[in-house]
């Protein structure tokens, strides 16, 4: 279960995964994206509530992958991912380093809110 949300006023995306994207909402998940993505400047900064995200499998990860790659073009600038799971964060790190800005990892939503507010 997911859910993205544009926060004009600040200039950012949120995206909270609960569990997992299962496949079969992998194009709801690509079009709400590209919905939310529409609705901020470039220069935008992107928060990723990971806390309660279980490791994503090959085919959920690619498209993933493509949609980090959809909000580079867009004018992503930084984003910062909350994780609780260590495999987790292995696992984003080693996909999305190739794509974009590095996202940063935090332990809590406050930390992230404030590195992606400098």
């Amino acid at each position: 279960m997911y859910s993205i949300k544009a926060d004009v006023s600040k200039n950012r995306l949120y995206v909270v995964v609960d569990g997992t994207v299962a496949l079969d909402e992998l194009d709801a998940y690509t079009a709400d994206m590209k919905k939310n993505l529409g609705m901020l400047k470039s220069g935008f900064t992107a928060l990723l509530d990971l806390s309660k995200t279980v490791v994503f499998d090959q085919d959920a990860m690619k498209q993933l992958q493509d949609t980090k790659e959809l909000a580079v073009a867009a004018g992503l600038s930084k984003s910062a991912m909350v994780v609780a799971s260590a495999t987790l964060k292995m696992q984003m790190n080693r996909n999305f380093k190739s794509v974009g800005p590095q996202d940063r990892a935090f332990n809590d939503i406050g930390e992230a809110e404030k590195f992606l507010a400098e």
